[in-house]
């Protein structure tokens, strides 16, 4: 978490910060960076969601800003950032992740994220964003061009449209079936399970199985060990 100094959301001097990595070596080495920021200081650390939340309940102060890990592990984004912002409203939450898909940004957006960047993204990238998000409130998309947003928005608007065979597919991804395993169980063909599969895959834009899990744990349709 961060602490900026003379930030509106700052009442105490020296600006602080609290990364929520799942590496501790990218975690440290990600604090170190930022720790030579303009008037940005790390002051707490978190490899977990628990351990975030934990850290965050027995600050004897908020800090300004969380760098949240889209995939941190025990908790999911969505659940993290609803429950920052029901009991820290002013924090603002910067949301790095590895992926840059389109529907899981949105998801991040709508719970509440004030900005999400790559990981990817350069040292001048991530104080950039920092920096716009204490000035703005918000961290405008420098990823994509006004076209590509609106395919964003298109495709965020298809997404949604999932059969009920694709959910149930989806479902049976999570589990330690193999693909025809799950056919017998939803009574059909591989070739339809093959056809929902793809369909999947176009509509999240990803290519593999264990996105297709990801995303289902992201969204809650599934818990991390599934059941039944």
């Amino acid at each position: 978490m961060i602490r900026k100094s003379g930030g509106q959301f700052a009442p105490a001097g020296g600006g602080q910060f609290a990364p929520a990595r799942g590496g501790q070596f990218d975690r440290h080495l990600q604090s170190g960076l930022i720790n030579t920021f303009m008037d940005c200081h790390v002051v707490l650390e978190a490899s977990s969601g628990p351990e975030l939340l934990n850290g965050l309940s027995l600050a004897k102060e908020a800090p300004n800003l969380c760098i949240l890990n889209y995939f941190l592990p025990g908790i999911t984004s969505t659940d993290a950032i609803l429950y920052i912002k029901e009991h820290w409203p002013l924090m603002k939450i910067l949301v790095i992740s590895d992926n840059q898909n389109s529907y899981l940004k949105s998801l991040a957006v709508k719970a509440g994220a004030n900005g999400y960047i790559l990981n990817s993204c350069s040292a001048d990238e991530l104080e950039f964003s920092i920096q716009s998000l204490y000035n703005t409130g918000m961290l405008r998309d420098t990823t994509k061009n006004r076209q590509e947003r609106k395919e964003s928005e298109k495709f965020l608007t298809k997404s949604l449209e999932f059969t009920s065979n694709e959910i149930t597919l989806l479902k049976y991804a999570c589990s330690d079936l193999s693909y025809t395993q799950i056919a017998d169980k939803m009574g059909t063909t591989m070739h339809s399970v093959d056809w929902y599969r793809n369909s999947l895959f176009k509509k999240l834009e990803v290519k593999s199985r264990s996105s297709l899990v990801m995303f289902a744990i992201q969204i809650g349709l599934v818990n991390p060990v599934l059941g039944g």
